[in-house]
């Protein structure tokens, strides 16, 4: 039997970013048993959608509007100007378009923008490019809107990686085939 729109279960973030307000605050909500959620066996909240409509209907706060869709294509921002691993993340992306959205960050400007705009769920960082890939790391863990942002950093050796790994990067070496790629992608964001 299909799981219908109304049994969906949302994480405290899916949550947060569907009311507009910080994963905080819902857990503030959830604490106050404003909000009816349950644990996980791991301890993590999850929420019923249809808890989340009413619990929004309940207290008159007004409907979202804008709001992207839950199950929308999962966003990769790639950080960097190697255009040879862009062209592999796009061959990647290419047969799945409704699973995969790619913007380019070619400067870090230009990648800080785009967190903002995108709102991406995986960063790629090119490590060959010359960017402070570490302070990036640093300012997105310390921001609670952007802190669950999975990184993956991309180089062709482990010693690259270990500066940006220390922030929270998962180390990816370049050097391994495309769908091993692929593979680590779909273990971070599915």
């Amino acid at each position: 039997m299909a799981e219908s729109r109304s049994d969906e279960v949302l994480t405290t973030f899916q949550a947060a970013r569907y009311c507009r307000v910080s994963h905080k605050t819902i857990e503030r909500w959830i604490d106050e048993r404003k909000l009816p959620a349950y644990r996980t066996p791991g301890g993590h909240r999850r929420i019923f959608k249809r808890d989340l409509d009413r619990f929004l209907e309940i207290h008159r706060m007004p409907p979202v509007v804008g709001v992207e869709p839950l199950d929308r294509a999962k966003r990769i921002l790639f950080i960097g100007s190697d255009s040879q691993l862009l062209a592999q993340l796009e061959e990647l992306c290419r047969p799945q378009p409704s699973t995969y959205q790619i913007a380019i960050g070619s400067s870090e400007y230009e990648a800080g923008l785009m967190v903002g705009r995108f709102r991406p769920d995986l960063i790629v960082l090119d490590l060959t490019a010359r960017f402070d890939y570490q302070k990036i790391c640093k300012q997105l863990r310390k921001d609670p809107e952007t802190r669950h942002i999975k990184v993956l950093a991309v180089a062709s050796d482990r010693e690259s990686g270990l500066k940006v790994m220390a922030e929270g990067a998962i180390f990816f070496d370049r050097s391994a085939k495309q769908s091993s790629l692929g593979q680590e992608i779909k273990r971070l964001i599915g």
